[in-house]
């Protein structure tokens, strides 16, 4: 039978799972208290949240709040980051972080009900952010709409620069 701080630990981690749209399993094995703390500060400035927690808690939460996927990846010395925002922008953060102190490696990245490798980490970090790409929708549907006024534009300008010369040769 559960003891009554485990059962509050996995129902504070499955809350925590069911607020974030990402989340990424790392392996922190061999970190400094210095490095971690650096990372839980980056993270922090983001408003990602950083958990360290036995792994059998982590599974409990990740499966009742419908995270499923995760539990080949919870194994060894696991720390778990959660984002309610950009999933890039956590990608980005824990990729830079790795590349700097190699101790630290990404196991997945679970975004919008899908699981992606550790390999897969930088090709989710480099992603444009969710501001940057709807920017550039917008900019590509605004393209051939601002080209056609502009054809608009131009036929009415000879329109009217005929207008006025047939106007001045009448004049004459």
């Amino acid at each position: 039978m559960p003891n009554q701080e485990n059962v509050d630990k996995v129902a504070a981690l499955t809350e925590t799972f069911k607020a974030a749209q990402c989340v990424a399993v790392a392996n922190y094995t061999g970190l400094t208290v210095e490095k971690a703390t650096k990372l839980r500060s980056d993270l922090r400035k983001r408003d990602f949240k950083y958990v360290v927690a036995k792994n059998t808690l982590l599974k409990i939460a990740a499966k009742e709040a419908g995270f499923n996927g995760l539990d080949s990846f919870l194994k060894g010395q696991s720390a778990v980051a959660f984002g309610t925002d950009d999933p890039g922008a956590l990608a980005k953060i824990l990729f830079d972080f790795g590349k700097e102190s190699q101790k630290f490696e990404v196991r997945a990245v679970y975004v919008e009900g899908k699981v992606f490798s550790g390999a897969d980490v930088e090709r989710i970090a480099k992603l444009p952010s969710r501001d940057v790409l709807a920017s550039q929708l917008i900019g590509n549907l605004n393209a051939p709409i601002s080209s056609f006024i502009g054809t608009l534009d131009g036929v009415i300008r000879k329109f009217v620069g005929t207008l006025d010369a047939m106007k001045e040769k009448i004049a004459n």
